[in-house]
């Protein structure tokens, strides 16, 4: 089963590979094997034994690209383009293509998580410039006092005869809205993998500024939709690359929270999403 890669030793293997190129010969133990059976429908890789040295084994992907932590583990799988071109294909796909991807790039040198990091904290960054986005979000109470409408059907059944507390509903003008629900989900998602101190110190910047927000998990095949209009077009970047990161996070559910373990991306449904826009 995938692990959160904020557990994963420092002792951890490292795994190179390309998008649809077999690897060398690679000895792998009985549980780093088996780590990896258990987790090659997600990663999209066929596992075979090395034909001439026994306890290795070629590991050859598929269309999917990215980066995950696998209990001792740590795999990642190079696109065949560079990643900046992947998400700048991901995102365009998404209507979030204003994104310069190229200025996250640290000389080819950046992961992907750190990519995604520097990426969503400069974004993030340029939205809030104009100050959080706010929205009316409606509440239900019981207050002291007449704060909008009174639910005179609630009031009515849990306390009749009394005049307060009263059951009201009323529209409150807040930041806690989805768009930085999102943003701050997405972060979320960042922040428990290995980083960069520079992409942690992005993301530090947006937890302080999305401190009065609520945190919440969006499972990748529900994340929501966000109609854009005047008012928050400027956040049309900072939310598109959020629903990137949430939609192809790979995560590892239990008892406990969803945790964030890597990003995936699956490149023929990437350029197919991102010809579909273009035609």
């Amino acid at each position: 089963m995938m692990q959160p890669m904020t557990e994963t030793p420092p002792t951890a293997r490292n795994i190179d590979l390309t998008e649809y190129k077999p690897s060398v010969a690679t000895p792998l133990t009985a549980p780093e094997l088996a780590s990896l059976l258990s987790a090659r429908k997600q990663l999209g890789v066929s596992i075979e034994p090395a034909t001439d040295q026994p306890g290795a084994y070629v590991v050859t992907p598929s269309s999917t690209v990215g980066a995950v932590g696998i209990d001792s583990l740590s795999v990642v799988i190079h696109p065949k383009i560079t990643m900046p071109q992947v998400l700048s294909l991901a995102l365009y796909a998404m209507d979030a293509e204003d994104i310069d991807t190229g200025a996250f790039s640290l000389a080819g040198e950046a992961g992907l998580p750190d990519l995604l990091a520097l990426a969503l904290a400069s974004v993030a960054r340029r939205a809030f410039a104009r100050g959080l986005l706010h929205g009316y979000r409606p509440e239900e109470e019981v207050l002291y006092g007449v704060r909008g409408r009174i639910r005179f059907e609630e009031q009515l059944r849990h306390r009749f005869g009394r005049a307060l507390p009263v059951e009201v509903r009323y529209d409150d003008f807040t930041d806690d809205i989805l768009e930085n629900r999102l943003v701050k989900a997405a972060a979320g998602r960042l922040a428990v993998l290995r980083l960069s101190a520079t992409a942690r110190r992005g993301l530090g910047w947006i937890a302080g500024a999305l401190a009065n927000v609520a945190p919440e998990e969006y499972p990748p095949a529900r994340v929501p939709e966000v109609s854009f209009d005047r008012l928050n077009e400027h956040y049309r970047g900072v939310v598109g690359l959020a629903r990137l990161v949430l939609r192809h996070t790979a995560y590892q559910s239990s008892r406990g929270p969803t945790r964030a373990v890597g990003f995936l991306f699956d490149m023929n449904d990437v350029f197919q999403r991102f010809l579909t826009r273009a035609l």
